[in-house]
């Protein structure tokens, strides 16, 4: 389906980071997204509801999983803390509307904390699955999150792309951009340098590896083509392109009550006897010699 409305949450990404940043984000989605909206306030409708009226949305704000309860209380747009049908849970009731494409990148993982407590790993499995389960069919979630510019430059680039190319290219190329642009040390608050610093790109993997994408197919294989009946009740075979054998002459001119008749026995022919024993059949030497017998030799 096309990507035709488009919401995103400016909040802060990162403690660290002052929502503003965000915000100037969304200003550079808007400028080829005409039609994308923002929330950066408190909202008053469901999210599960809310939800329901975009294709796209895109959460810049820090997505931080209770960990001491199940993990369908997690509130996928943050902005609607403790209002009722705003968990991942409430978001998993009929009718399933929820957005078909979703980017999380300020997603914090149990790898992203380095299971650090009492940690399994299963969130990014089971946030993945009820989002699917509630109706996403894209999704795109951080494995760890560096939560600065750099990350909002390329979810940006991502949701511009999304609506015009497949996932899988929309998220190369965008990396492929963010690779590109300088580090502003100032708006990234897990590196820490020291004074004049040289400025360096973001080609190391930190910056651009922890995106993680699923997306459930939209094109199916095609069902196998099923023959219709025939006239007379029987499933007609198609046609495999395989010439019929060739029927001998001998056969073609018998009548085919004839063909499989068996001849019945003589009855006056009887059984062949066993030969006699001592009487096995005799090798002739190859040399010319007479041939010798080869029954028991007599004292």
């Amino acid at each position: 389906y096309p990507i035709a409305r488009t919401a995103a949450v400016a909040a802060k990404i990162h403690l660290r980071l002052d929502a503003e940043v965000s915000s100037s984000a969304f200003k550079e989605l808007s400028a080829s997204l005409p039609t994308a909206v923002v929330y950066d306030k408190s909202i008053r409708a469901p999210s599960n509801l809310l939800g329901s009226l975009f294709d796209q949305l895109v959460v810049w704000s820090e997505v931080n999983p209770t960990r001491n309860a199940s993990l369908l209380d997690i509130q996928p747009m943050q902005i609607d803390q403790g209002a009722i049908g705003t968990t991942l849970g409430a978001w998993m009731t009929l009718p399933w509307y929820g957005p078909e494409h979703v980017t999380l990148p300020g997603f914090i993982s149990d790898g992203g904390m380095a299971m650090r407590g009492k940690l399994n790993g299963a969130d990014l499995f089971l946030t993945t699955t009820a989002l699917m389960g509630a109706g996403t069919r894209t999704l795109l979630i951080s494995r760890w999150r560096a939560g600065g510019a750099n990350s909002l430059a390329l979810s940006r680039h991502y949701a511009q792309r999304l609506p015009t190319m497949p996932g899988g290219l929309a998220l190369r190329e965008s990396v492929a951009a963010a690779r590109l642009l300088d580090l502003n040390y100032e708006l990234e608050p897990q590196i820490r340098t020291k004074k004049n610093e040289p400025v360096l790109k973001a080609e190391h993997p930190y910056f651009w590896a922890g995106l993680m994408r699923f997306e459930v197919p939209a094109e199916q294989p095609p069902a196998p083509a099923v023959p219709p009946p025939a006239a007379d009740g029987g499933a007609v075979v198609p046609d495999q392109g395989v010439a019929p054998a060739a029927i001998p002459p001998a056969a073609a001119e018998k009548p085919m009550d004839k063909q499989d008749e068996i001849p019945p026995d003589d009855p006056k022919a009887g059984a062949a006897e066993p030969p006699p024993l001592g009487s096995e059949p005799k090798v002739k030497d190859p040399q010319g010699a007479a041939p010798q017998p080869t029954g028991p030799k007599k004292k």
